[in-house]
């Protein structure tokens, strides 16, 4: 299951990615959508419509993230900013936000060798389900607002194949089936560890598993602990999971590319980030 294995390493990259950022900003709030939109304003002021062009997000999840930046002080809005039209508004990004954005760059070149460890994994994966000069041409990223870009493209692809296949499920109850067809019966332990949760928020992703059917849980059947859980793939999981792989593997070139793209960037150190 190349695709599978091509999820799971990007599920790694992206907590090594937001641990690398949480580490350099200290700011709890700061995810890829923070990121990406921070990074699109840095070349200058842009209306609402414009940031969720750029950042591949709706409308409504735009609004949320300007809502959470300005609530932290990283951008301000500006009413009646373009003549033409009195109701429009436009975004500028703060000079702490810029101090903020700078930071996150730095984070990611810092952590540049230990990010490209799973992005190449998953290439090698990937390049396996895409045929051989069928993909799209490689672009060049010169720019922390270009890699977030192709961050968000990337999230968003999974995403959405995750939320319509899997009845809203996000990609850690994808990923959880994953590793449940791969070995079931398996210990939530495993699944924690495997997958960065916590304790809490995996006990609530085998609730929401088991709620919908996906997965049976068991109790008291292991030998060397008998308060011991196992968690199975039910069929009805197993049937739905193969549906999943099978939506997102059409969108193999599109991930190829975009882990192409952010590996091209992290591995040019000498470039200037600005």
């Amino acid at each position: 299951m190349h695709m599978l294995s091509a999820l799971l390493a990007s599920k790694d990259f992206s907590l090594v990615w937001s641990a690398a950022i949480e580490r350099s900003v200290g700011a709890l709030y700061v995810d890829n959508s923070v990121v990406a939109t921070l990074s699109a304003l840095e070349s200058g002021p842009l209306r609402p419509r414009d940031l969720e062009r750029l950042t591949l997000r709706s409308s409504t999840a735009v609004t949320r993230t300007l809502d959470r930046l300005e609530t932290a002080g990283d951008v301000e809005r500006i009413e009646h900013a373009i003549s033409s039209d009195q109701r429009a508004v436009t975004v500028r990004i703060t000079r702490l936000g810029r101090r903020r954005e700078r930071g996150i760059f730095a984070a990611a070149s810092s952590s540049a060798g230990e990010i490209r460890v799973p992005i190449e994994e998953a290439i090698r994966n990937l390049e396996l389900l895409t045929p051989v000069g069928t993909g799209h041409p490689v672009r060049e990223v010169g720019s922390m607002s270009g890699t977030c870009m192709v961050l968000g493209r990337l999230g968003m692809i999974v995403g959405s194949a995750t939320e319509a296949t899997l009845d809203g499920l996000d990609i850690n109850g994808a990923l959880a089936l994953c590793q449940l067809a791969a070995r079931s019966p398996t210990r939530p332990t495993a699944l924690t560890d495997r997958l960065g949760m916590t304790s809490g928020g995996m006990t609530k992703l085998l609730d929401r598993l088991e709620s919908v059917g996906f997965v049976e849980r068991t109790y008291g059947r292991v030998n060397s602990d008998r308060r011991g859980v196992e968690v199975y793939l039910s069929p009805v999981g197993r049937v739905r999971l193969e549906r999943f792989l099978s939506d997102v593997e059409p969108y193999a070139e599109e991930l190829l590319e975009a882990f192409r793209d952010v590996n091209a960037h992290l591995s040019a150190p000498d470039r200037p980030g600005r």
